[in-house]
């Protein structure tokens, strides 16, 4: 699927007016074949969210999804001439200091029989907030294209995009606006000024923001705002076309917003700026359906004396956005988490844009990306980008709107663009340094007099006996003639200093290589989830969905995994597939290691205590357990709002190597470095099979070890 820098979608947008008719703040409106000979059209509106309760938007609105009035009608232009749907839309976005809501709604809809297939459909009313150009009565206007393509076997689909509904620019300065748009038939996109012939585009706001350039094939508008100040409607169409050769436009999309022009006393360089972020823009991610994306954003003052108040979002249906959090201890740095769960129905492309805003009115360069919903599987290959930053801290992340625990070291994190990105540690090269407790946990290995052989450790760790932390970590006793402290760290291990010496021999028979589960609250629209994190590891040559190498970690490669996280006691059911991005490999100890992070709704219980994890077969052949033991991986959760921190528990957090070498006769100590974000005192042991089964065939294993507990 091709997506070309360029996409389309419909916008109109207005600011805070001062008369009572001036409510509507723009518009989108895109189509695509669907099912039985139908079209499926989207359309996005945005009106004065004080206007009346029609429009009227807030947190508790996005989170239910609760469907707007609206107003206005949806209506055949041309070609037909019914009304094809009332104006209603489920909102996705709001801005209380700006004053608009905005949002997002399809409906199927099946047009007439006709000698040459091209329908003109869209959406009038009145009116624009007063402007420098212009004004009065707005028009979008779509137009598609219904013959079945002979190039691609069926009709086409227009290009999809995404604008605030406002645009700022401080007065005097000069701006390049991009405008992202996407095609799902892999068309050559371009954009062009809307006009008044041969069919009316654009009403009263044809020809506006005079001074200002278009690169129609580039689709960016350059302007420098020194003639005045004040709203400017900016109203143009974006078409696609089935090569760069082609004239004839397959559809033509309508995309109109509002300019602001304000004076300033700050300078040109003290906007807000988005540091590396996953979205960047232009940015292309793939989403399975039903999956859950979950990212977070990241925005900077452009000066010390100014603070960001709001990073404004333009989302598809069922995308939700936190509170604003402080990042760091400059003041300047706040970051958003985004959290969405695409239905099999929103399968194609969405752009999401976004827009940090500081306490004087800048807003910074609208950053979009594209967000590709994808129905099964998602696609071999996958052009990305890359950011590489270097910081001084190194996190592991239980829930990044909330909380870190940090480990210090010194760390290179590479991130990038593709596919579903998690929730990640922050992207700027101040990491947060919150204060956390941390414990390392003990475990004193004495080897015996045999040579080569494998053992398999199964500890608990649990925090106030609230949540229970399973970790396995693999031991394998080699006479390399050498003695070290070998202990396990949460930071990401150095390539350069995994054993390269080895003789893997049977250590890649069979695939498990041990996990580990934490679990925290999910602060988000929905305060009922948690969010659950593991990380597991298995052989890497034992099968094609356990392959990882650099390329699989710079690419944020989405590794299948094998077995479903699920319920195992107070709920039923699978909770997610056991997916994993590759963090780390060993080419000579043949093994691969990855994470996941997603959010979950536990249903609703008296005791509100809940056991999840995962179980499969087999560890490789183990000296203690035989041939062919089973995993199994349970952690424990109590929902209840504690009384000593008035919310739900987070569980501790730990890292470990997948394998451990020990040279024979040698004393070894493993340190088990533990983390909890609540301060709390966190205790481990070893794990057992009564009551609840806690470590299937390697329980009471490692024997001759001691566990400091």
């Amino acid at each position: 699927m091709a997506h070309p820098v360029i996409s389309i979608a419909f916008f109109l947008t207005s600011a805070i007016c001062m008369v009572e008719s001036s409510h509507f703040r723009g518009g989108l409106i895109t189509w695509k074949p669907a099912e039985n000979n139908q079209i499926e059209i989207t359309y996005r509106v945005a009106f004065r969210r004080s206007f009346s309760n029609s429009h009227f938007c807030d947190e508790n609105s996005i989170g239910n999804g609760n469907l707007l009035p609206g107003e206005g009608s949806l209506q055949c232009q041309l070609g037909c001439s019914d009304v094809i749907t009332r104006m209603s839309y489920v909102c996705t976005d709001f801005s209380a200091s700006e004053d608009w809501t905005t949002g997002v709604r399809s409906v199927k809809y099946t047009f007439p029989a006709s000698n040459n297939n091209i329908f003109h459909f869209g959406f009038t009313g009145c009116c624009w907030i007063g402007l420098v150009e212009g004004g009065g009565n707005w028009i979008m206007r779509t137009t598609a294209n219904l013959t079945t393509r002979n190039d691609i076997g069926r009709i086409n689909s227009s290009p999809v995009s995404a604008m605030q509904p406002i645009v700022r620019f401080n007065y005097g300065c000069d701006y390049t606006l991009n405008i992202i748009v996407a095609d799902d038939d892999g068309d050559t996109v371009r954009c062009r000024w809307a006009k008044s012939t041969p069919y009316d585009e654009c009403s009263g706001v044809c020809n506006t923001l005079s001074g200002s350039y278009l690169d129609e094939a580039k689709c960016f508008l350059k302007y420098n705002a020194t003639r005045s100040v004040g709203w400017f409607a900016v109203a143009l169409q974006l078409e696609d076309f089935r090569s760069p050769m082609d004239t004839i436009p397959l559809s033509s999309v309508s995309l109109q917003f509002l300019v602001y022009v304000f004076h300033s006393t700050e300078s040109c360089t003290s906007r807000p700026v988005f540091p590396p972020n996953i979205i960047t823009d232009g940015s292309v991610h793939h989403i399975l359906a039903n999956d859950i994306f979950n990212v977070s954003i990241y925005a900077r003052s452009g000066a010390e004396t100014l603070r960001v108040t709001a990073i404004n979002t333009v989302s598809p249906i069922g995308m939700t956005k936190s509170e604003l959090y402080p990042h760091g201890t400059s003041g300047r740095e706040w970051f958003v988490v985004v959290t969405w769960i695409p239905t099999l129905g929103q399968t194609g492309s969405h752009v999401f844009c976004f827009t940090a805003v500081d306490n004087i009115g800048q807003t910074s360069d609208q950053i979009c990306g594209t967000l590709v919903v994808h129905g099964e599987t998602l696609p071999p290959t996958v052009t990305t980008k890359t950011t590489t930053t270097t910081a001084t801290k190194a996190t592991i992340t239980a829930n990044t709107a909330a909380t870190t625990a940090t480990v210090t070291a010194t760390t290179t994190t590479t991130i990038t663009e593709k596919p579903p990105p998690q929730t990640t540690t922050p992207l700027t090269t101040n990491m947060p340094d919150n204060s956390t407790s941390s414990t390392d946990s003990v475990v004193d290995v004495i080897p015996p007099s045999e040579v080569n052989n494998v053992l398999v450790a199964g500890v608990a760790v649990g925090g106030l006996a609230i949540f229970g932390v399973s970790a396995f970590a693999i031991a394998r006793f080699l006479g390399l003639g050498k003695s070290a402290q070998i202990w396990a760290s949460s930071l990401k291990p150095d390539k350069s200093m995994i054993n390269t010496n080895v003789n893997a021999d049977n250590f890649n028979t069979l695939d498990y290589k041990g996990e580990y589960v934490s679990t925290t609250p999910a602060k988000s629209h929905a305060f009922s989830k948690i969010e659950i994190t593991y990380r597991f590891a298995f052989t890497r040559g034992s099968n094609v969905a356990f392959f990882c190498d650099e390329n699989a970690i710079k690419n944020r490669t989405l590794l299948a995994g094998i077995e479903n996280i699920q319920c195992q006691s107070g709920c039923a059911g699978i909770i997610t597939k056991n997916y994993i991005y590759c963090t780390d490999f060993s080419e000579t100890e043949d093994w691969t290691i990855g994470v996941m992070n997603f959010k979950y709704t536990l249903p609703v219980s008296n005791t509100k205590k809940f056991h999840f994890g995962l179980t499969g077969c087999c560890w490789l052949p183990l000296n203690e357990a035989g041939y062919e033991a089973g995993y199994i991986l349970r952690a424990r959760v109590d929902l209840t709002n504690r009384s000593d921190t008035g919310r739900i528990n987070s569980s501790p957090i730990s890292a470990m190597q997948p394998v451990f070498r020990l040279n024979q006769g040698c004393d070894y100590t493993i340190k088990i470095p533990v983390a909890d974000d609540d301060g709390d005192t966190v205790r481990c042991r070893w794990a057992k099979n009564t009551p609840y089964d806690e470590c299937s065939d390697v329980c009471n294993t490692f024997t001759g070890s001691y566990l400091d507990e």
